[in-house]
């Protein structure tokens, strides 16, 4: 919003959620400054916008994923939803990344004590292509059966 500039010389991109007659603006991760904005104030810059629009497709699976409770909403209160909901997926991510970064930490431990025994195999060049998930237990529990033998 035009009105909305801060200090720094930029603008927090907002959401607009229309529901029955109702508006409500959610506050978005995202800053933009004028050079990203064209007369309109709607965003030009091409990498901004693409995240903006992940963003709200997000908000959208939420919405579809309600079905018909939608209508139990005011636009406020499913303001404060998708933003909540918007929020804990970050958190969701940020958990993921750390379970595969103690995963590939598991790993390398592993790999380690390979080495320090001498029973190094081909279980470790699996190890270098894998770095979470499913498979990275998998190559864990590999690699301690072979320690263990």
């Amino acid at each position: 919003m035009k009105h909305q500039k801060k200090e720094d010389g930029t603008w927090n991109v907002k959401v607009r959620v229309s529901h029955k007659r109702d508006v409500a603006y959610i506050s978005t991760p995202f800053f933009v400054v004028k050079g990203e904005l064209n007369r309109k104030y709607e965003i030009v810059d091409d990498i901004i916008q693409t995240e903006v629009t992940n963003y709200v497709n997000d908000m959208r699976k939420a919405l579809i994923e309600l079905g018909v409770y939608v209508e139990s909403f005011t636009a406020k209160s499913l303001a404060v939803y998708l933003k909540t909901r918007s929020l804990r997926g970050i958190k969701d991510k940020n958990a993921e990344k750390d379970k595969r970064l103690e995963n590939k930490k598991e790993l390398e431990s592993s790999l380690s004590k390979l080495d320090d025994a001498g029973k190094k195999d081909s279980s470790g060049v699996l190890y270098s292509d894998v770095t979470g998930g499913i498979a990275s237990k998998l190559v864990t529990c590999l690699l301690l059966k072979t320690i263990k033998s």
